[in-house]
């Protein structure tokens, strides 16, 4: 996957967490397959489909290096939510998502996104559209597996038609 893209795509989806453990894997599988299937559809020849892995880090502080700010950036990750069915896909616009507590709330985990919510802000603040997606996990291992539950590749079909919309609404 060619991450230079993303310099000057009108959007850019980032499918982020780690394909060795479980559902957290789901967006990286889920936009890989979108890049694949785009590549001969024109109505995407303006989107970047970003395979971010665990580096969506690294790639946003590139976008901002470079200059770049797209019309629009989809952040697509999976989470642990209480309250939320497996499987389940919110879309959330960044202006509803609270920056996280520096120093963190014990428990709440802020520091971990602080560096990725502030840098998707600054986007925003630039006139990127910012928007997360994200889909409730079933089971994220605590050692490596590659295995998708059942949830999440039931939700997988889903999610793709959720980017999809994002991407042409």
């Amino acid at each position: 996957m060619d991450w230079s893209t993303m310099l000057d795509a009108r959007i850019v989806v980032f499918g982020c967490g780690n394909t060795l453990f479980g559902d957290d894997g789901l967006a990286p599988r889920t936009v890989q397959r979108l890049a694949e299937e785009a590549g001969n559809t024109p109505a995407f020849a303006h989107v970047a489909f970003i395979d971010a892995g665990t580096a969506v880090r690294s790639l946003l502080t590139d976008m901002a290096l470079f200059q770049c700010t797209p019309d629009q950036v989809i952040l697509v990750d999976i989470v642990q939510e209480e309250g939320r069915e497996p499987g389940s896909i919110c879309i959330v616009p960044l202006e509803k998502i609270a920056v996280p507590d520096i120093p963190p709330t014990p428990g709440r985990g802020g520091l971990h996104h602080a560096p990725t919510w502030g840098l998707l802000h600054a986007l925003c603040r630039n006139g990127a559209k910012v928007t997360a997606i994200t889909v409730q996990a079933a089971n994220i291992p605590v050692f490596m597996s590659d295995v998708l539950s059942p949830e999440a590749e039931a939700a997988m079909p889903a999610l793709a038609d959720a980017i999809c919309a994002c991407c042409t609404a």
